[in-house]
């Protein structure tokens, strides 16, 4: 693995900001395969070449004794440079398929965080939200369509995409 990385922060009382860019380049990183084992486990297996790049951000306001906000998030882009998944099909034949500049399973381009929090003597408030951008369950990405239909058998699904998300929660205590 090489992993080049520049950031810089920020801090007082009040703020506290940091800020990062990185580009890693891995050999033979090892990556979910979007299939799990007889025991329910991720199936991994290694990709020749990966690269991972991004940046990261952090923000810490304290607005004052009761009020702090938190936020934090990522933009990066996580890709496979070099690399083949193998897959049977149709009376156990094999066939190589190249997935080189395909996502990598598990790694969305985009994700937030953000919390406010509220304290005032015995009453304590924290409502947090969070966005995950879209991501692919295999490293097949888009080309998941083309094995379905080209290799009878070598998937049993068709949609290996989850869609961006977003939660939010609200938690109190009253002491």
């Amino acid at each position: 693995m090489n992993d080049l990385e520049l950031g810089t922060a920020y801090t007082n009382d009040k703020l506290s900001l940091s800020l990062n860019f990185y580009y890693m380049l891995f050999n033979n990183e090892i990556v979910d395969q979007g299939q799990v084992d007889q025991f329910g486990q991720p199936i991994t297996g290694n990709m020749e070449r990966t690269i991972h790049y991004g940046m990261e951000a952090v923000l810490d306001y304290k607005l004052n004794k009761q009020l702090e906000l938190i936020l934090n998030g990522a933009l990066s882009k996580n890709y496979i440079s070099s690399g083949s998944s193998y897959i049977t099909y149709s009376d156990s034949l094999t066939e190589r398929i190249d997935v080189a500049n395909n996502r990598i399973s598990g790694f969305p381009d985009m994700s937030f965080n953000g919390v406010i929090k509220f304290n005032y003597e015995k009453f304590f408030a924290q409502f947090t939200a969070k966005f995950v951008g879209d991501f692919y369950t295999d490293n097949y990405g888009d080309k998941i369509a083309m094995l379905y239909n080209n290799y009878p058998g070598s998937v049993d699904y068709n949609d290996n995409k989850v869609d961006s998300y977003f939660a939010a929660d609200l938690y109190y205590l009253m002491i």
